[in-house]
């Protein structure tokens, strides 16, 4: 069984570096992370931290983005009610045991049809042009 830990890791002091005394911008992006998502808004972190690693990658950030997200997770808001249900999709291809495709036909429409359909027969298959078979 998985279980997370809900408990937030210790944060890291200081923004002063040992030498010199200039500041450390993984500090300085950790504390901005932190602030941002002490105000509800870890989403926002989770974007800022990860343009930050991005640049410049450093372990502190990776961990910090890790519980940043499962914050961001918690502070979702589900919706009020679920979406709705999809239309019923035409069957394009009644009668026939396994539907097979070109990767030209492929589009919204014929996905559609062959995901409702697979309901029915458990697959079908798109033909690419190397005449390689996709399942």
């Amino acid at each position: 069984m998985l279980r997370f830990n809900l408990r937030r890791r210790p944060r890291s002091g200081g923004n002063a570096t040992a030498g010199g005394g200039t500041s450390d911008p993984t500090n300085e992006v950790v504390a901005e992370a932190d602030a941002l998502s002490d105000q509800g808004r870890a989403a926002e972190a989770v974007a800022r931290v990860t343009d930050a690693n991005r640049r410049r990658r450093d372990l502190r950030l990776d961990r910090r983005l890790a519980d940043l997200r499962f914050e961001a997770f918690q502070q979702l808001v589900p919706p009020a009610a679920p979406p709705p249900w999809l239309e019923a999709v035409e069957d394009l291809w009644a009668g026939v045991r396994i539907p097979e495709i070109t990767a030209g036909e492929l589009t919204v429409e014929t996905r559609s049809a062959a995901a409702s359909a697979t309901t029915d027969r458990s697959s079908f298959v798109v033909c690419c042009a190397t005449n390689t078979w996709i399942r």
